[in-house]
């Protein structure tokens, strides 16, 4: 029986100062081929960084984390409506003791005159019911 080996492959990092120095290489007559085969890379690795490096020259290589002010604008005004439809949902969520109305008055049961001040309506059987107060 033979054992394989997988073949492990460690995905490289690179710091935005060696991607700028690696396009400038390039920008200064080097060719992407022999730049890239100096560096022991890839050739389209390289392309892509004068790409980026062109189009987007501030903000070019941003890094792990690191967003641009733009993404960073729309994650925060996601979050924010994330939590305001979780605010919302969970106001609409009716409460078993919160009324539908202010007029409406629940009926309970006991004997009348517990609590000084108020009126006691009774429910037949003393089953729990809601009244609407006309005033």
């Amino acid at each position: 029986m033979t054992k394989k080996k997988s073949a492990t492959r460690l995905r490289r990092s690179f710091t935005p100062e060696f991607k700028r120095d690696a396009v400038r290489l390039v920008q200064e007559g080097k060719t992407l081929t022999e730049v890239a085969q100096n560096l022991g890379m890839a050739r389209n690795l390289l392309e892509y960084w004068k790409r980026q490096l062109e189009q987007k020259s501030p903000e070019a290589f941003p890094g792990h984390g690191n967003v641009s002010g733009d993404a960073a604008e729309i994650s925060r005004l996601k979050k924010e409506l994330r939590d305001a439809k979780e605010e919302r949902d969970i106001l609409k969520k009716r409460w078993p003791t919160s009324r539908t109305t202010r007029s409406e008055v629940p009926v309970r049961p006991g004997a009348p005159g517990d609590l000084p001040g108020r009126q006691d309506v009774r429910s037949p059987e003393g089953l729990p019911q809601w009244v609407l107060c006309v005033a």
